[in-house]
């Protein structure tokens, strides 16, 4: 599975993704997880297929396709959470803050 979270510099100058969790889950993942984080301002055709309307966008996929999507900010516990629904069955590590 891979996750795709959609960006944009303007946008995250305001809000705060907790990037630092989401590659923390993705390294103790890694076997299930890769992150690609993507500046849809510079990628405007990769948001447009994906149909992104919102920053930011996470997008889970599994061979290609996508097979969840968050359109909201989430706190380091909340994105833990929504891994874990979309993932395959492994205990979850917790970060420190």
């Amino acid at each position: 599975m891979h996750g795709a979270a959609r960006t944009s510099p303007n946008a995250l100058s305001t809000r705060k993704f907790p990037w630092p969790a989401l590659q923390a889950f993705a390294a103790h993942r890694s076997d299930v997880l890769a992150v690609v984080k993507i500046d849809i301002d510079a990628a405007p055709a990769i948001a447009a297929r994906v149909g992104v309307r919102s920053v930011p966008t996470l997008v889970l996929y599994q061979g290609g396709k996508p097979v969840a999507v968050c359109t909201c900010m989430l706190s380091e516990q909340q994105l833990g959470a929504f891994l874990d629904q979309h993932l395959p069955n492994r205990p979850r590590i917790e970060l420190d803050s």
